[in-house]
């Protein structure tokens, strides 16, 4: 069962993501690549760019969390604005945010 409220602490809910991936990529590089046999060491790896689909798959649903999250608080600025005039939505500029 779910309880009706949970207290989420956001900033560490944001920091996830990248202690993830530095897991992943000490994995990729220390464990998987020495003992595949597939690697040969005198080639190097660009580690900025070793990622784990477990990673890139959080990223995304980070990414689409905070997405909905948006959209829920435009609304929300939406509908107060129509009930009490409120200004308009501090992140509709030209960054796109």
């Amino acid at each position: 069962m779910v309880a009706d409220a949970v207290d989420v602490n956001s900033e560490l809910l944001k920091k996830a993501p990248h202690l993830l991936s530095k897991i992943d990529k000490w994995w990729i590089l220390e464990i998987e690549v020495p003992t595949s046999g597939e690697y040969n060491a005198d080639q190097g790896i660009d580690e900025s760019i070793v990622n784990s689909g477990m990673s890139l798959l959080l990223n995304y649903f980070m990414e689409v969390a905070a997405g909905e999250i948006m959209a829920l608080v435009k609304r929300l600025v939406q509908l107060l604005h129509g009930l009490h005039g409120v200004g308009r939505f501090p992140f509709d500029d030209e960054q796109g945010i």
